[in-house]
């Protein structure tokens, strides 16, 4: 019995590594076929669901998506567009003339000061929101953030972040208005979910 040892050895696991392959076998064509859609069709119902379980959303493919770079360009573009329609109507009147051409025409009416205060705090009222995503450097949040124009220079803001870069969240950050670095620290590293 010594003498055949190794050889019941190499069969009984030869059995066991074949029986064990025969049910991983089966157990990936049976998840095979659970996935295969051409077999059963989902109505659209279904299907939303499914898409709203593992938290996406369903959009139709004849409808027109932006991402938030175009849609920002298209407001932007169409804020301006209003402006100069509203300027060269000439029903807005002369104030908006007046606050449209800038700090140029100030210095020659003291009225538009209070047009320019306004303009000020709409500014200050601005909403950025900035997306930080997965694995992110700090430098390439400052960059980021410089690009909106929350920083003024990324490597002074680097330095001052610098102990809170490990603690960066993934997630849309909102600033409004100019915030001041301490803030951005603080929304930077805030828990987004």
């Amino acid at each position: 019995m010594l003498k055949r040892r190794g050889l019941l050895i190499g069969l009984g696991l030869g059995l066991m590594i074949g029986a064990s392959s025969l049910q991983l076998m089966l157990a990936a064509e049976k998840g095979a076929s659970s996935l295969n859609l051409s077999d059963a069709s989902l109505t659209r119902e279904e299907l939303r669901e499914a898409a709203e379980a593992q938290g996406f959303a369903l959009v139709d493919a004849a409808v027109k998506t932006y991402t938030q770079e175009e849609l920002d360009a298209a407001v932007q573009k169409a804020g301006s567009d209003a402006q100069a329609a509203g300027g060269t109507d000439g029903i807005a009147g002369s104030g908006a003339d007046e606050a449209a051409t800038g700090p140029a025409s100030s210095a020659a009416s003291p009225a538009s000061s209070p047009a320019d205060s306004s303009a000020a705090s709409s500014e200050e009222e601005h909403t950025y929101s900035f997306y930080i995503r997965a694995k992110a450097s700090l430098l390439e949040v400052a960059t980021g953030l410089e690009e909106l124009g929350l920083i003024d220079d990324k490597e002074q803001f680097a330095k001052q972040a610098a102990a809170y870069s490990k603690s960066l969240r993934v997630g849309t950050c909102l600033f409004v208005g100019k915030p001041t670095y301490e803030e951005i620290i603080a929304e930077i590293t805030r828990a987004k979910y």
